[in-house]
């Protein structure tokens, strides 16, 4: 019985795997004056330059500002445009392995159309990205979709016309391998599996009609009463891509450390 046990041990110990974490990027914003552009911020990981306008429908005109009261939004809402910004991390993600999530420091409510606020994952550029969407419309009970830019098509992975938000939840992207994960907190809302992408790319916040009648709607615009907060990319290394919203969870997770650097 005892030779039995130690080896029971051994066969646990050889399957754990030790899971690291370190921040790549993050901002909380702050600022001294109001409507200063994000790529001009200064990033709290990442310093000036963390930030770049990927996408501007409208032009130079909508920005991310940076307010004094310490959080971003747009400097108005702008009818069927949309805008994305890319943030680049400090040091290079590890491997394709990370979280990109944000505080919702105010939360779009009473809106008549769809306008949304995305997070993005493994942006290799405007035709190759993952999108995580939470709709601004409270008429019909906020939705969220969790989709895919291929090749410069995109395509609903999942989604849900329900999801209660307030003010300061946050709502993450996680990606592992081929498996993606939706959190609101440190609640699990959805978790799917694709392998369509699998660069490693950067992390990034949107807003606005950016994927129109593929998901939101094409007269969705820009919202101000939007507010984010605490923009963090979280690098994993050791964690695998294993399939692991199979019943079971697929291969032991091992241990996670939480080392930060």
């Amino acid at each position: 019985m005892r030779h039995l046990l130690l080896t029971l041990i051994v066969i646990l110990l050889a399957s754990v795997v030790i899971i690291a974490s370190t921040v790549r990027g993050q901002d909380s914003f702050t600022e001294a004056g109001d409507n200063t552009a994000s790529p001009s911020h200064n990033a709290d990981v990442g310093g000036v330059g963390a930030w770049v306008e990927a996408v501007d429908s409208a032009g130079t005109i909508i920005i991310f500002a940076i307010a004094s009261t310490d959080y971003a939004a747009p400097t108005g809402g702008t009818n069927t445009a949309h805008v994305i910004h890319t943030m680049t991390p400090a040091t290079s993600f590890s491997s394709a392995d990370y979280d990109v999530s944000v505080k919702l420091r105010v939360v779009s409510t009473g809106q008549v159309d769809k306008d949304p606020i995305f997070l993005f994952g493994r942006w290799t550029d405007t035709s190759n990205h993952y999108v995580l969407g939470i709709d601004g419309d409270s008429g019909a009970g906020r939705g969220w979709a969790l989709l895919k830019v291929v090749s410069g098509t995109p395509s609903i992975i999942e989604s849900a016309s329900t999801l209660t938000l307030a003010t300061n939840d946050v709502i993450k992207l996680s990606m592992r391998g081929d498996t993606l994960k939706f959190y609101v907190n440190s609640t699990l809302i959805h978790c799917e599996v694709d392998a369509s992408l699998s660069s490693t790319g950067i992390g990034g916040l949107g807003q606005g009609n950016y994927l129109g009648s593929t998901w939101g709607s094409t007269t969705a615009d820009v919202n101000a009463f939007w507010a984010s907060d605490d923009f963090t990319m979280t690098d994993f290394t050791g964690e695998g891509g294993d399939d692991n919203c199979a019943a079971g969870g697929g291969a032991p997770r091992g241990l996670l450390m939480g080392i930060s650097g």
